[in-house]
């Protein structure tokens, strides 16, 4: 095999694009809100930004074996959610994806360990072999039981914005900064569940040949769909509630941002999920669920630069 064909399938299979994004939002949160608000209060972070550097590498790795291993576990159901598209077993063999995701968490395990032993913590590399796990179960089990599978992956997204802090002694005992991160890994989470809903209805037909018990199949794609949809109207309205409560219209930057970047993607995605009917619409909701995921972390950054 060609070696641009092997890395074609690996950076596919890794879901590249999803890890840099994982990456950015550890940098930042770490760039626009714990740093800078602890520099403010007279403090500093307890990571150094080279150790910080491992935490995030050690998060991707995880992050991409947990993109690897559900691959193996989906590849049937890819085949007809995603005709022509599976990876796994043409591009690449499932014995060479099964190395790759062990190779990935040994590195990230590895990493951590060390990270952990910069900062003479030992709990780090428990919390990295736990989410492992639950990757693996998500990837494994997700489609058999009702909506666990769409909450593990939720908490271990939203975890990931918490991460920043989890692990940083000065950050975590500052209330500004837990307040903030609180607040944007609640979004993830929500967000997240959001587009996990929205992904199992696009996918329902390969689901249903294979048994599954995903949401769409046992309450109905229309409930699913309402569920979403209700789900974005709680998000939209806690949004407009904190503007509202900070008066964010006077910094008209960061008012408009929100505005346009993220309520009224909320409102064209929870139209969306009311009027949903085929596949197409749901992967267009996806889509928008992503984009509004993508907006909402990098909010962080038009905040702290307009703030100043």
């Amino acid at each position: 095999m060609k070696t641009s064909v092997l890395l074609k399938g690996i950076f596919s299979t890794i879901r590249f694009p999803n890890l840099v994004i994982i990456c950015l939002s550890l940098y930042l949160v770490r760039h626009t809100i714990v740093k800078p608000i602890l520099e403010f209060t007279g403090s500093s972070s307890s990571i150094t930004d080279q150790a910080y550097m491992l935490l995030v590498i050690a998060t991707v790795f995880i992050a991409a074996a947990g993109y690897v291993i559900n691959d193996y576990f989906d590849t049937a159901i890819d085949a007809i959610n995603k005709p022509g598209k599976n990876i796994t077993g043409t591009l690449l063999s499932r014995k060479t994806i099964l190395n790759l995701y062990l190779a990935l968490n040994v590195a990230a395990l590895i990493i951590i360990w060390y990270f952990g032993h910069l900062q003479g913590i030992n709990y780090p590399v428990l919390v990295f072999f736990l989410s492992a796990g639950l990757l693996y179960f998500y990837s494994a089990s997700y489609k058999k039981m009702l909506l666990i599978g769409n909450l593990v992956i939720s908490f271990l997204s939203a975890i990931t914005i918490s991460l920043s802090i989890l692990f940083d002694q000065n950050a975590f005992v500052s209330e500004p900064v837990k307040t903030l991160v609180i607040a944007y890994t609640l979004f993830a989470f929500l967000m997240t569940f959001v587009r996990e809903i929205i992904k199992d209805c696009e996918d329902a037909a390969g689901d249903s040949v294979f048994g599954a018990n995903t949401f769409p199949l046992v309450a109905g794609k229309n409930a699913a769909h309402v569920s979403a949809a209700m789900l974005g109207a709680i998000i939209l309205g806690t949004v407009v509630y904190i503007q509202v409560g900070q008066m964010q219209w006077q910094n008209k930057i960061s008012f408009f941002y929100t505005i346009a970047f993220i309520e009224v993607p909320l409102i064209w995605l929870i139209i969306g999920n009311i009027l949903a009917k085929t596949k197409v619409h749901d992967k267009r909701n996806s889509a928008i669920a992503k984009f509004i995921m993508v907006t909402g972390l990098f909010s962080m950054l038009i905040f702290q630069l307009t703030s100043n």
